[in-house]
């Protein structure tokens, strides 16, 4: 699993400021439990209240205010739907 969610970081160059990456696999229970967030400020040496998560699903959400994290709920868009709504709002020339 850990591979698949470096994917995403290696495939957009986010990796490069990402001192960690926590999967479900490494805690007791994934989300809407906060565990994979509280393993995370626990790698980083960080308390859980300094930290933001940037988060696309409300279990996410849920697992980050659990855990006492300030939150960024990030809508998710299907990118053939995010495409279609730019084009059809595009100018005319």
């Amino acid at each position: 699993m850990i591979f698949a969610i470096a994917a995403v970081p290696a495939g957009t160059g986010l990796d490069a400021h990402l001192s960690t990456v926590v999967s479900a696999d490494e805690v007791a229970h994934a989300k809407p439990t906060p565990g994979i967030f509280l393993e995370a400020a626990r790698r980083l040496g960080a308390s859980p209240s300094d930290r933001v998560v940037p988060e696309d699903v409300a279990p996410g959400v849920a697992a980050a205010h659990a855990a006492g994290m300030r939150r960024i709920a990030i809508p998710y868009v299907p990118a053939r739907a995010a495409y279609d709504w730019l084009v059809s709002r595009a100018p005319l020339s």
